[in-house]
């Protein structure tokens, strides 16, 4: 079906930006609409609707922390009295457990505002010896957990730790 032809009626569109503001997903959005027999969109196009429409990073942000939360992260997360996003602090269960295994070393690297939000990115790993019979004393390195900060500061990267 062309593009064209992809279009939401005014109400049935009003109805999704609304959805997508409260923060539900765009599967979820499509599937309201296909309950309002509205068949003529899909995923892609509701995303474009909701980069036009809906430009608040926030609600990006909270989807995204919905998701690590969803997918067994432990999340924290600091905002400021706008109850926006500053920092968000991730790290699986594995990656705990990872920790716990290879606790001689935590390396935190970061980077600088590469990403569409110019945040920076922080890296944890783990890095120890793994002893095997073929490789007595392997060093290696395994990722544990992340951080975004929108600022580099000294109180940032101690709220990190």
């Amino acid at each position: 079906m062309y593009h064209v032809n992809r279009k939401l009626e005014a109400d049935d569109q009003e109805f999704a930006i609304k959805m997508m503001q409260s923060g539900s997903t765009l599967s979820a959005v499509l599937e309201m609409l296909k309950t309002r027999d509205v068949c003529n969109v899909n995923v892609i196009d509701l995303t474009n609707i909701q980069q036009r429409f809906c430009r608040d990073d926030s609600i990006f942000i909270w989807n995204f922390i919905r998701h690590l939360e969803t997918t067994n992260h432990h999340v924290r997360y600091l905002t400021n009295e706008d109850n926006r996003i500053r920092s968000i602090f991730f790290i699986h269960q594995q990656g705990i457990e990872e920790a716990r295994k290879l606790s001689e070393f935590v390396i935190i690297d970061a980077t600088y505002k590469t990403d569409s939000h110019k945040t920076v990115l922080l890296n944890f790993v783990v890095a120890g010896a793994l002893r095997s019979k073929g490789r007595p004393k392997q060093l290696t390195t395994v990722p544990i957990a992340g951080c975004w900060m929108d600022k580099e500061t000294a109180e940032r990267y101690q709220w990190s730790l």
